[in-house]
């Protein structure tokens, strides 16, 4: 069964569902399983739909407290999800930030490979391009110590 982790903004524009319900129609979901972070948005948006198309859904959620300072749970996370998947697409506004940004970004340092991204936003499609590929370069912002954490986490298991 093909594991594939679902990312996108928390106050995703209209177009996004449509996005998501094409993309997701498009995949078998007896050999898909979808995980997703489970914040409001566009992971909620999948786990909804996922569940009506019979999908097998699973949220991974933070884990406040403990070890890992509040701010860093949700990254902590992302880098968690991505581990426990084979793929991981993103349904992105464009813009040089964010979570969503920050689980592609995971997806290649984790799986070493490039994730799948779909603008959900009007922008320049080569502008985006340009901003992704950047990020790839550069982790974003507290990144290097999110997957500190995690690596931490996984050795205490």
């Amino acid at each position: 069964m093909k594991k594939i982790a679902i990312t996108g903004p928390r106050e995703p524009p209209s177009v996004t569902s449509d996005l998501v319900d094409r993309w997701l129609r498009s995949l078998d979901h007896t050999d898909v399983m979808l995980f997703h972070g489970n914040a409001k948005g566009v992971d909620r948006m999948v786990r909804d739909l996922g569940r009506s198309l019979g999908f097998r859904v699973t949220a991974v959620e933070p884990h406040y407290g403990g070890t890992i300072p509040g701010s860093a749970a949700p990254l902590v996370r992302n880098a968690e999800m991505v581990s426990r998947v084979d793929s991981v697409v993103g349904f992105w506004h464009g813009k040089p930030y964010g979570g969503t940004l920050n689980t592609l970004w995971a997806s290649q340092k984790i799986l070493g490979k490039k994730p799948t991204w779909f603008l959900t936003e009007k922008c320049d499609d080569l502008w985006a391009e340009h901003i992704f590929e950047t990020t790839l370069k550069r982790p974003p912002l507290h990144w290097e110590e999110a997957l500190r954490l995690w690596e931490q986490s996984k050795s205490r298991a």
